[in-house]
């Protein structure tokens, strides 16, 4: 198959060139540089940002002209408009969940209150407003779009509360407010077919992360399985998402902080545990697979040189 890997600036492109050799792998990004130069640069394209009002006319383009099969889309912002090309043109499958579960995922208060619907633990999730009440613990704000490691504040219970939430509001950002939750990390990677079957569950215990995870353990915790299970019994969504959840230290409740309605870049510690996202998309079997426990990744800096010609 022919494989389109958008947002491939990232840090899992070098794993995932080495270890999806079985596809011919096509790496895209915005800057070609940020591409680990390890990648054949003939399999490295620009492409606009998916925020760019020309994205979806030249990605088009694009797909067609390169004649490409599958789209994995590392990219929060193109998720809706790639699902909305794969509706019109037809010749391609996107391992990525559909537009109304990208969109509930993307809009975080909206999350919330659907998690809370169904029954599965978050951290009290509420749009912040003028109404939004100091609580007991601590607090976290973020965006209620966009990735949720950007824009994000801290509320400690020695700050003055009443003045981050005017300096927020007044931002004309919508945010949101949860609670801070204290436990272990995880990053779980959750694999359904195109019929939105559930073929694997990866839960990755995270010990490290400078801006996206550095160093991390697939951790098979029964309590994170099951909340991943439950999640997806209660939406049903095709393809490949990433949950970030926290396992309280104390109460081991573990609560769904956000959904990334795409694959992560951890994906490539999946492929290494042979859970290939694309294999399993296309399985219309009843084979639920288990993954191996134990599985590290660690990510470290890598230096090139190049003459200047």
């Amino acid at each position: 198959m022919k494989v389109l890997v958008t947002g491939a600036g990232g840090p899992g492109s070098e794993a995932l060139a080495r270890n999806w050799n079985h596809h011919e792998v096509i790496f895209a990004d915005v800057d070609i540089q940020r591409i680990h130069p390890s990648i054949p640069r003939e399999r490295c394209h620009k492409i606009p940002s998916g925020t760019d009002p020309d994205f979806y006319r030249k990605i088009g383009l694009f797909i067609r002209e390169l004649g490409i099969d599958v789209i994995v889309s590392q990219v929060d912002e193109e998720l809706e408009l790639l699902n909305q090309l794969r509706r019109e043109i037809g010749t391609f499958d996107l391992i990525t969940p559909d537009s109304n579960f990208v969109g509930m995922c993307n809009n975080k208060a909206v999350l919330g209150e659907n998690l809370r619907k169904v029954g599965i633990p978050e951290p009290n999730t509420e749009l912040l407003s003028h109404d939004t009440q100091l609580r007991p613990s601590n607090m976290i704000f973020k965006p209620s779009y966009g990735r949720g490691s950007r824009g994000i504040f801290f509320f400690r219970h020695d700050s003055n509360f009443e003045s981050l939430k005017s300096y927020l509001l007044s931002t004309n950002v919508p945010y949101v407010v949860q609670d801070e939750i204290a436990g272990e990390e995880f990053t779980i990677q959750v694999m359904a077919n195109r019929n939105g079957k559930l073929k694997a569950i990866i839960p990755v215990q995270v010990f490290e992360k400078r801006g996206s995870t550095t160093r991390c353990r697939i951790n098979l915790n029964h309590i994170v399985l099951e909340t991943a299970r439950l999640l997806h019994h209660s939406f049903n969504p095709i393809g490949t998402y990433n949950v970030q959840s926290i396992l309280d230290a104390e109460t081991k409740e573990n609560y769904i902080i956000e959904i990334n309605p795409r694959v992560s870049t951890t994906l490539c510690l999946s492929l290494e545990a042979g859970l290939d996202p694309i294999e399993l998309f296309f399985d219309d079997t009843e084979t639920f697979h288990i993954t191996k426990n134990g599985l590290n990744l660690s990510r470290h800096w890598t230096n090139f040189f190049s003459d200047p010609n």
